[in-house]
């Protein structure tokens, strides 16, 4: 959502659309707002001011959009800044290549303001994507993500327009302009079935609803209407770079060649005669309306891209994540291994604890693939038995070894009258490991020195496997609803945010449920798990 306070920067080349772009951010809540003819210009004002969201055409003189969106990637002071492209652009390869470079969001020419709107609060959500090539020339720890919190709300979308569906947009919004009553209740009758249809009994209300935040995808225009005629609404539609793309039927009892040669000189796309053929416009609306849905199906097509991209990279995101408690395991005994040269037992131990982090961190680089799966909806479990007591034994050697320093005690604790067999659950160990060790880590990580972890697993009456990760201290209350959010985060330098989200995506993908309660009266968290039996 856009902040209050923010600051954006239009880069357009046409100078009408780029001042209603300027003005429409400013409406959302942009608290100031620079403009540019062209990507060169664009630097020179990211140079001297600070921006925090850029909208930027494609095709402009002296330097593209697309070379100007690989050059705020390659600056790390500019990189993070959501990038939005508006291209009428549709070819695939130059698409990829704006998406291989971190854009944001891209919309297809034309569009609505309210998909402007939608497009530019998801691009404030989504988090920054850097191209690989730049990120090895840049090896930096990447800050903590911001945790999405309210700040002001756009306009207000009515649920029948906010919620509509893909097969709901596709059957259309027409707009029939008409001062004769009957007239308007003929041409509706014929297209309510198949279209959402909006009516205007005079010229000044067709004008409203084209400039207003939703206009139709289509226009039915009457000629011979009283104070504005159906000439003088189609010449200001024409004229606004808002409205001009609005396709526009004229529809009139006007049989001269002269007034047909007219609509068509102010940009009418069809000329009807009246009296209606009801065949003839029905199949004349489907005609344009399927060029209308076109660039629809493009424009999803462009979002499914940038979704596939951005789940790619947070599927690497959360290996990564994952990756630094083995690592740091394996650094971590190694240095003991040193400390303990003299020491064969303790060494021995060691090096089987090394052997045992490898082979989990080279078990954790194939995961990419599995959460990219998961995050797709395209991964088929394959369970087996887990031996959950063993798994969490093992997780909490290597935690302990990594947060030394802090001295915390953390023991597993089961019915023992019941044999740890009893407590296996059924899963995937890979997807078990890396929700165990993400659970840990945290838990350690919020934990006081020399305090405890307690891990307890039981049944439930369910007939699940209930495990449960308590430590001291309170998730701040600020995150707790969003605690399992990708992304967020708080107070914790370095944090990513992706460690609590992908241990929930990971026990969902095998049929489980987690959940977070913090107890403020013991200054506690805990974390509980469920997972089904064998």
């Amino acid at each position: 959502m856009m902040k209050s306070n923010a600051i954006a920067l239009v880069v357009e080349d046409m100078e009408a659309m780029r001042k209603i772009t300027a003005q429409q951010l400013r409406q959302y809540g942009a608290k100031e707002v620079h403009q540019a003819s062209n990507g060169a210009e664009a630097l020179r004002v990211l140079r001297n001011h600070k921006v925090d969201v850029i909208l930027s055409d494609w095709n402009m003189p002296v330097m593209t959009g697309i070379d100007f969106l690989k050059a705020v990637k390659e600056s790390p002071d500019w990189q993070r800044i959501p990038f939005v492209m508006v291209t009428a652009e549709a070819e695939r390869d130059k698409v990829r290549e704006a998406i291989a470079y971190g854009v944001s969001e891209l919309i297809i020419k034309p569009f609505t303001p309210h998909m402007m709107r939608e497009r530019i609060e998801r691009a404030f959500k989504r988090p920054a994507r850097i191209p690989s090539e730049i990120r090895m020339k840049q090896p930096v720890e990447e800050p903590p993500a911001e945790v999405v919190k309210p700040s002001v709300d756009l306009a207000d979308v009515s649920d029948s327009e906010s919620g509509q569906d893909a097969s709901k947009l596709k059957e259309g919004n027409i707009l029939i302009v008409d001062d004769t009553p009957d007239n308007l209740r003929l041409l509706a009758d014929l297209l309510k079935d198949d279209y959402k249809v909006r009516l205007a009994n005079h010229g000044r209300k067709a004008l409203d609803i084209c400039q207003g935040d939703t206009p139709p995808d289509l226009v039915l225009l009457d000629i011979m209407m009283p104070e504005i005629s159906g000439y003088e609404v189609l010449e200001t539609l024409r004229e606004d770079p808002a409205t001009q793309h609005i396709p526009v039927i004229m529809v009139t009892a006007m049989t001269e060649q002269e007034a047909e040669i007219k609509g068509i000189q102010l940009g009418a796309i069809e000329f009807i005669t009246k009296p209606i053929q009801p065949q003839l416009l029905q199949m004349r609306v489907r005609n344009l309306m399927r060029q209308i849905w076109r660039v629809r199906e493009i424009q999803d097509s462009y979002d499914d891209m940038i979704e596939a991209a951005e789940a790619k990279e947070a599927a690497e995101q959360v290996v990564r994540h994952d990756i630094k408690g083995p690592l740091a395991g394996i650094l971590a005994a190694a240095e003991q291994v040193a400390l303990n040269a003299k020491r064969p037992n303790m060494v021995t131990e060691l090096a089987g604890d090394i052997d045992t982090m490898a082979r989990q961190l080279m078990n954790l680089i194939n995961l990419t693939q599995i959460v990219y799966k998961i995050e797709t909806n395209q991964y088929t479990l394959t369970p087996v038995p887990v031996d959950t007591i063993a798994l969490l034994q093992d997780v909490v050697t290597s935690t302990k070894r990594v947060f030394d320093s802090k001295r915390i005690t953390c023991n597993v604790f089961w019915p023992k009258s019941k044999g740890a067999e009893s407590m296996v659950c059924k899963g995937e160990e890979l997807l078990m490991f890396s929700v165990f060790n993400n659970l840990l880590k945290n838990a350690f990580e919020a934990a006081r020195p020399k305090s405890a972890v307690r891990i307890d697993i039981g049944q439930n009456d369910a007939q699940q496997i209930e495990i449960s990760i308590a430590n001291d201290g309170v998730v701040p209350e600020e995150v707790r609803d969003v605690f399992f959010d990708k992304y967020a985060t708080e107070g914790k330098s370095g944090g990513s945010g992706l460690g609590t989200y992908s241990a929930k995506l990971l026990i969902e993908a095998q049929l489980g449920d987690i959940q977070m309660d913090t107890d403020e009266k013991a200054n506690s968290t805990t974390i509980t798990l469920r997972l089904p039996k064998p």
